[in-house]
């Protein structure tokens, strides 16, 4: 999957893909508090689920 992700949707089913976009289009325009909610925030449900939410939590050690 060549990088950034969310800028290479196509790579993914079809399915996804457009389910990532349609979240993306309609995300609410709020101040996050932390990281993992700028994350939710900015990719929505689908791509945090598949690969910002895992890599967030590996790369922070949870914290």
């Amino acid at each position: 999957m060549p990088y950034p992700l969310q800028n290479h949707l196509a790579h993914l089913s079809q399915e996804i893909a457009v389910k990532a976009l349609t979240e993306m289009a309609s995300a609410p325009k709020v101040r996050p508090r932390t990281m993992a909610d700028w994350l939710e925030q900015s990719f929505r449900p689908t791509l945090t689920a598949a690969f910002f939410g895992p890599f967030h939590e590996l790369y922070t050690a949870g914290l």
